[in-house]
């Protein structure tokens, strides 16, 4: 095998060792043990290989250890995470006389605040916990819900009183790991805040980070509110919701109508999203300077959008993405984004080895670029690589590449198939780099000047009703969605099945040339 395809290898088995200890808990002293006879094995096969014969069966051993190694790595890293404790476990739900105990928690909103009316949540970075007989310091987040009595913002010092509750689980839905997944592993409801006079104990690098993000927060706000005041509702509500995230307004009427039609991954930031903005915007500055120029400024216009958007955490996830795709198809070939995509995502799972199996924005970004990277090859060696349509073509057979890649997911997740899926996807999809350029074009204007955003809004505006008037038209026709139940073993199957298929198609298309 090249170094290349080993290093694929080693990634792979990485991922699918966390995937593993996610779905089946493997106690972690077995873990430790696989580890540590996988690096004996590579040891051995890598010192002992003494003539080619024997060289040739240790490259054998040495490659299956590191992939035990990798694998077992894996699932050892989400088994740490997921047992992982914390000071903030012993005070989780105790009582006194049949009654919570109320604790002091002091620390600063560590993420956005979510209103809902008067009710209102946010992460809560708590550094010390107040006891009658001492303070204790503490770094843990919780996640704060209540009513909103006074306005706060990102890094705003505040004293929380209230007892902790360990979250809980409703329905079909994994509340526990949705929250582990940012951190979280309790929740303060209905708590007693007021703002905090005295300086908080923090170090020089977590400063540097409030100092930072304090600014890029005030800027999203202003950008969302710029975005609402510039384009109609509901359609800012759209445009707000595929630029950063935020869906609280976008109306539930409409919600039902992109589950219905297979287009609510339309709603997630996603890797794929951004890739096709970012294609769009190469393609244009191609016109005035060299590819590798003007790969650098897409990628800068690409930065400039995740920190006008608020930087948050499946944006960042999303830009890093789309920017390795465009690094690959920038060169020239997107099959050299293979290594490049599983690097990214392996790093990205070794800090929050929750994001693969629980966060579904990073599932849909990660199955849309695989698309792009897999599907659409095949694509094109099937239609032919000489496109007459003027690109019209093209971004079908991407479109349709990335639908054909998160299709099982979406099943998986929103339990429907849209028999009108596929042309739903063919004409909104080409439209999202217009949308989304125009959406944040109008945004920044009118944080600017009120009146240029109104203007240029309007643009935004009907390339958004196109889009939102073909979810609505495909929704209401008969037998638009089919509620199906498909368990998860038979998706993860299906998925095997896909990359098999394509491997063989690979191997049969490179036999023939």
């Amino acid at each position: 095998m090249h170094k290349s395809q080993i290093f694929g290898a080693a990634l792979l088995a990485f991922l699918l060792g966390t995937a593993m200890a996610s779905a089946v808990a493997v106690p972690s002293n077995w873990l430790l043990i696989l580890i540590g006879v996988s690096f004996v094995c590579m040891v051995v096969a890598g010192y002992f290989a003494l003539s080619r014969e024997e060289k040739l069966s240790k490259q054998k051993v040495f490659l299956i250890g590191l992939i035990f190694l990798c694998f077992s790595g894996g699932a050892y890293r989400f088994s740490v995470a997921n047992a992982g404790q914390s000071v903030l476990n012993q005070f989780i739900g105790l009582e006194a006389g049949g009654k919570t105990i109320e604790f002091t928690f002091r620390g600063y909103v560590d993420g956005e605040i979510t209103k809902d009316n008067s009710r209102f949540s946010f992460q809560f970075r708590i550094k010390e916990i107040v006891t009658p007989k001492l303070i204790i310091p503490v770094n843990d987040r919780i996640l704060v819900q209540g009513e909103l009595s006074q306005p706060a913002k990102f890094g705003d010092p505040l004293e929380i009183v209230a007892p902790l509750l360990a979250p809980t689980n409703s329905g079909e839905f994994d509340y526990v790991m949705y929250l582990k997944k940012q951190g979280i592993r309790a929740v303060a409801k209905s708590p007693k805040i007021k703002s905090l006079d005295k300086d908080l104990n923090l170090g020089a690098f977590e400063k540097a980070r409030l100092s930072i993000f304090r600014p890029i927060f005030n800027i999203k706000n202003r950008f969302e509110k710029s975005v609402g005041t510039s384009i109609a509702s509901p359609n800012s509500a759209y445009i707000n919701g595929i630029l950063l995230g935020s869906r609280q307004n976008i109306p539930d009427s409409l919600r039902k109508d992109f589950n219905r039609t297979g287009t609510s991954h339309v709603l997630a930031i996603s890797g794929y999203n951004i890739t096709l903005v970012a294609e769009t915007l190469l393609g244009l500055l191609l016109w005035r300077w060299r590819r590798q120029k003007a790969i650098l400024i897409a990628i800068a216009g690409i930065a400039v959008f995740t920190v006008m958007t608020g930087a948050s955490a499946s944006v960042v996830r999303a830009a890093v993405m789309g920017s390795v795709v465009l690094i690959a198809s920038g060169i020239g070939r997107l099959s050299d984004a293979r290594n490049a995509i599983l690097f990214t995502a392996a790093v990205m799972i070794a800090f929050n080895p929750f994001l693969l199996v629980f966060d579904v924005g990073f599932q849909l970004s990660f199955a849309a670029v695989l698309g792009l990277i897999y599907v659409y090859p095949s694509l094109q060696n099937k239609f032919g690589r000489r496109d007459e349509t003027g690109g019209i073509r093209e971004i079908a057979l991407m479109t349709l590449s990335a639908q054909i890649a998160v299709l099982p997911l979406l099943v998986g997740y929103f339990k429907t198939i849209s028999l009108f899926s596929l042309p739903a996807n063919i004409l909104i999809l080409p439209f999202m780099p217009a949308v989304m350029l125009l959406g944040f074009i109008s945004g920044v204007a009118g944080m600017i000047l009120p009146i240029a955003g109104k203007v240029l809004g309007l643009a935004a505006w009907a390339v958004s009703e196109y889009q939102l008037s073909v979810v609505r038209l495909f929704s209401h026709l008969p037998w638009s969605s089919v509620d199906v139940s498909i368990s998860w073993p038979i998706i993860v199957a299906v998925y095997f099945f896909g990359a098999f298929t394509l491997w063989r198609l690979r191997t049969s298309s490179n036999a023939k040339v």
